[in-house]
């Protein structure tokens, strides 16, 4: 395909994200200020104009390498994963792909689309090389990266908890997010090393127990990785960098609205609250939440609710900027529509709802993938 030709498939989903009447994430956007003119008051709204009129957008552009850098460090970690299952290979571009797509969908529909969206881009990008995974595989896969980025991210901020400011609620979710993820590494460990009896069982069980074996040993093989302490630390070390990254971002975004005095504690008091609140996908992209968490963290280092509304549209623009044109970039050189990847990804999540069909380890790809 010729670089003319990826550039116009680039340009039709530009158009058809733009356009599409179910995915105006704008429209988020739109509400966003509507609220800001009723609840700030006329001095707040002047504050938030003129830090967007005397932003340094130089720091805009490190902020914007440093997402990618975490994009890509993510799309490092589920290779690691995938290629803890011994006999396959994730190419990077792969990865990234799949990590791509699924952050794109994340950004533009509420529910989280890209969970389902995103094991599928990997399982047919997979299926083209003719290397054979089954769907409930490559969903365990992209859960376990998911699973080692909860983790890596409540132990650093637990261990940093006594510097930051945080609010009570804050602490209270992140104390069951830890034990919660806590118990899914140990099922983790134990499933993965008795998947043969997990296998045996669900053979001598009834048939509901039956139709279940036929893809929950699929899915606990892509827990490999929890067997292997070498593996699962490089990961985590990579998830860890992400965050570090991401932090990096939010504190280079201070700085281009001249909020640096807020310092590294406020950037990742933002850090922890926008993910927190971001668990619930209220609005597509989480615009309006993100707002609102973000604010409410620079409020406790003395930033007035003017120039924090403008910093939290920055970065969640930049953020949004960077899922949704590496999305875009991934779908034209992978040659996929996201209309059709997201009609087949629920197809495959119906699937496993349904283990008694026969297709449930080798879901039928879009024609031409």
């Amino acid at each position: 395909m010729t670089l003319s030709r990826h550039a116009g498939k680039l340009a039709r989903s530009i158009r058809r994200t733009a356009l599409s009447p179910g995915r105006r994430w704008w429209v988020g956007a739109v509400v966003v200020f509507a609220l800001a003119a009723v609840v700030l008051g006329r001095e707040d709204l002047a504050r938030m104009g003129r830090s967007f009129a005397r932003a340094d957008w130089r720091w805009a552009v490190i902020a914007l390498i440093f997402t990618l850098v975490s994009l890509a460090l993510r799309s490092v970690a589920l290779e690691a994963i995938v290629a803890a299952l011994g006999d396959v290979r994730a190419r990077f571009s792969e990865a990234f792909s799949a990590t791509s797509i699924g952050l794109l969908a994340n950004s533009l529909i509420p529910v989280r689309v890209g969970t389902v969206l995103s094991p599928y881009v990997l399982w047919v990008l997979l299926h083209r090389r003719r290397v054979h995974v089954p769907f409930a595989t490559a969903l365990g896969l992209t859960l376990t990266e998911r699973l080692f980025a909860i983790a890596t991210f409540v132990v650093m901020v637990l261990l940093f908890l006594s510097v930051l400011s945080a609010p009570a609620w804050a602490v209270q979710v992140l104390v069951v997010i830890a034990a919660l993820t806590a118990v899914l590494i140990a099922g983790g460990v134990v499933l993965n090393r008795r998947r043969g009896c997990v296998a045996a069982a669900c053979e001598r069980g009834g048939p509901r127990v039956r139709r279940l074996g036929r893809w929950l040993p699929q899915l606990i093989d892509s827990q490999r990785i929890m067997g292997q302490p070498r593996a699962a630390a490089v990961v985590s070390g990579v998830q860890a960098l992400a965050w570090v990254a991401q932090l990096a971002a939010a504190f280079a975004m201070l700085e281009a609205f001249h909020l640096g005095a807020a310092g590294l504690r406020g950037a990742a008091l933002v850090l922890v609250l926008t993910n927190l609140i971001g668990l619930i996908p209220a609005t597509p992209g989480n615009v309006g939440t993100f707002q609102v968490a973000a604010v409410a963290a620079l409020t406790v280092y003395g930033v007035a609710a003017g120039p924090a509304l403008a910093f939290a549209l920055g970065l969640q623009a930049l953020q949004l900027l960077v899922g949704i044109v590496a999305g875009l970039v991934a779908l034209a050189l992978q040659d996929m529509r996201l209309a059709d990847l997201a009609g087949r990804s629920r197809q495959a999540a119906a699937l496993l709802g349904h283990p008694d069909s026969p297709n449930v380890s080798g879901v039928e790809g879009p024609a031409g993938f």
